[in-house]
């Protein structure tokens, strides 16, 4: 997403307003060029945001992680509880 955001910023947004002053100035001799120019930033911005939004589906639709299996109780861990391989600090348990 922030990938079409910058495309649209920095490539389609100056030649929106190049092209809006075309309605004053006239379109110059290489308007064609120009156009051709912001299409393929359209392009590129298109194929970014389809992208984005594929991934954000993936990922609403990927199956949740699965807990780790409940140990044995211990006066840390009650009855239940997950086991963890480290603690917050990286000490093994």
């Amino acid at each position: 997403m922030i990938a079409s955001f910058l495309i649209t910023r920095l490539g389609n947004v100056p030649i929106n307003h190049k092209i809006n002053r075309w309605a004053v100035e006239g379109a110059p001799a290489d308007y064609a060029a120009i156009l051709t120019r912001w299409d393929y930033f359209h392009d590129l911005r298109t194929t970014t945001a389809l992208i984005a939004f594929a991934l954000m589906i993936a990922l609403a639709i990927r199956p949740p992680r699965t807990p780790a299996p409940a140990g044995p109780a211990t006066p840390e861990r009650p009855e239940g509880t997950a086991t963890y391989s480290r603690n917050l600090i990286g000490h093994n348990r």
